[in-house]
């Protein structure tokens, strides 16, 4: 296998994978914004809204990598991602690039991402 082949498939995995984390993140953050209007307030709400936002910058930095982003682009992101509603489009459109993408690629995207490519 040639260095850019594994080169490719290294950010393919990177993409991937960070689609996948930015994924839950949005479940996660969906949930503890439903829980805030149903008045549940507490430790609760603000645990699942710091482990959406860990798991959106984690996921974010994984997947703008495997996209080949500059690092400028990242840190914009990573601002974007600290904004309540903003996050959330903020997600959904780096979502949208990913799975372009992997479906460019020749993965199948489903609802909760791409799975492991068999070769």
């Amino acid at each position: 296998m040639s260095d850019s082949t594994t080169t490719s498939e290294n950010a393919n995995e990177n993409v991937r994978v960070g689609q996948k984390v930015i994924l839950y993140a949005v479940l996660i953050n969906l949930v503890a914004i439903v829980l805030g209007f149903l008045n549940v307030k507490g430790v609760i709400t603000s645990a699942l809204f710091l482990t959406a936002i860990g798991l959106a910058l984690y996921g974010m930095f994984r997947m703008t990598s495997g996209l080949g982003y500059a690092t400028i682009t990242k840190v914009i992101f990573c601002i974007l991602l600290l904004l309540p509603l903003i996050s959330l489009i903020t997600l959904i459109v780096l979502n949208g690039k990913a799975t372009a993408h992997l479906r460019k690629n020749g993965y199948e995207v489903k609802f909760m991402g791409a799975d492991k490519k068999v070769a």
